[in-house]
């Protein structure tokens, strides 16, 4: 396993609504220690320190949570014209590189489930405003076999997500 320099850990505050987001980074540079805190709440997940110790739940084919999985079984399909707001940071599952992150622009993601790769979206399905999940997901719920440079063709991706609101969803 490659070993990455470490990053330093960060907190960003939501300029909308004042919500503080820090983030504590394990020594090869995944998230550790992810805290939510709004005026009225506070969460928090604490993870392993390697990749390889994550308890892994399968949603589909290619595709693992770390969360729980509800009463009535994980959703399958997702409505592609729902729209979403969350952070996130994706990685490689391979070496634990970090490809992108939300959280390092202090920007969340706005957008439709349709304009996201399969896993993504998805895993997404299976969440509510205010949870946070990691999800695994093999190079036929992501990218495949395209060459995008920072990740290689056939990856398996790891995402880090904190689902902030779906505005006009009912949870």
């Amino acid at each position: 396993m490659m070993v990455l320099a470490q990053q330093e850990d960060i907190e960003i505050t939501d300029k909308k609504d004042g919500t503080t987001y820090s983030v504590e980074f394990t020594d090869g540079g995944l998230i550790r220690k992810f805290v939510v805190e709004s005026e009225d709440s506070k969460s928090k997940a604490k993870l392993p320190k390697t990749l390889e110790k994550y308890k892994w739940n399968k949603i589909k084919d290619g595709l693992w949570t770390t969360m729980k999985e509800p009463e009535g079984g994980y959703k399958t399909t997702f409505e592609g014209s729902r729209q979403f707001n969350v952070h996130y940071s994706g990685y490689l599952y391979d070496g634990g590189k970090k490809f992108d992150s939300s959280l390092d622009r202090n920007e969340p993601l706005v957008g439709t489930y349709d304009r996201l790769i399969k896993g993504f979206s998805l895993g997404m399905a299976n969440m509510e405003a205010g949870d946070f999940a990691v999800f695994k997901i093999a190079p036929e719920m992501g990218y495949g076999d395209k060459d995008l440079g920072i990740i290689p063709p056939g990856s398996t991706l790891v995402f880090y997500i904190y689902k902030i609101d779906e505005p006009g969803a009912t949870f």
